[in-house]
């Protein structure tokens, strides 16, 4: 019994499935793009924790998700406190191992349906949804704490640093992400302000103290404008020669509105 030949196609439908092929390879490697992407877009590079916009978008969800079920929620500001020393005398390398090592610790540190995201340099949050009480919250920053607080192997070397949390509560503190993730970050400097290596609830006394200092901004930078400040030189005099000894600089500003005061 013979063998039937294989047909033999023309060389137009040959033509055809190359093109098909062609357009088949331009869709894959155009979708491969796009989720590559739109993974850049939404994921920190260096930590692959998701960025300041991935964190905003989720943070967004869950607060909607929060007021319908009238549940609670934590934003947990993280900054690393001595980083900038290590990154500037041990180098670039030493302190994206250590940025890297961070996000490690501080999932580790969370329940699987939170969120820990890298906002950028060595800033990080948590978001802690589900929240039984502000005791929670601390607890978790506790945690991160303590956890940062241990040495960093990096090339053979121990580096220390320590972390300053700042904390706020939905809906307490606010009820937007932009509000929460604002006032986290003004918790965090009061933090770092009352030694580092520990952390702070937000206060409503935060942001009046931020309007304040804006406030104050604003008027120096009208004031060296309009020529407010006046320098007064006031001399000390040696009590037994009579000599002068030393002249004393003293900065007048004289706000239209405000009591004259100097520094």
């Amino acid at each position: 019994m013979g063998y039937q030949a294989r047909p033999v196609l023309a060389t137009a439908d040959i033509k055809h499935i190359r093109d098909f092929a062609d357009r088949v390879g331009v869709a894959l490697s155009a979708s491969a793009r796009e989720r590559l992407l739109f993974q850049q877009a939404r994921i920190d590079i260096l930590t692959g924790l998701p960025n300041r916009f991935f964190f905003l978008d989720r943070l967004k969800q869950e607060i909607a998700q929060a007021h319908r079920g009238g549940e609670k929620l934590a934003v947990l500001f993280v900054d690393l406190d001595r980083f900038k020393i290590i990154n500037d005398s041990l180098g670039h390398a030493v302190g994206d191992e250590l940025l890297r090592q961070t996000g490690v610790r501080l999932r580790q540190c969370v329940r699987v349906g939170d969120t820990v995201a890298r906002l950028g340099g060595d800033e990080f949050v948590i978001l802690l949804n589900r929240l039984a009480s502000a005791k929670d919250a601390a607890i978790a920053a506790e945690h991160a704490i303590a956890a940062l607080s241990k040495p960093f192997l990096i090339d053979q070397i121990e580096n220390y640093v320590t972390a300053s949390v700042g904390i706020t509560l939905y809906p307490t503190d606010g009820a937007t992400a932009e509000e929460l993730l604002r006032d986290a970050d003004m918790a965090m400097y009061r933090a770092k302000k009352s030694g580092r290596g520990t952390y702070a609830f937000f206060e409503e006394g935060m942001n009046e103290e931020v309007i304040r200092r804006g406030l104050l901004e604003r008027e120096l930078r009208r004031a060296i404008a309009q020529q407010e400040f006046i320098v007064h030189y006031q001399p000390q005099i040696n009590p037994h020669t009579g000599h002068v000894r030393s002249v004393e600089a003293l900065v007048r500003w004289n706000h239209p509105e405000l009591a004259c005061f100097s520094r």
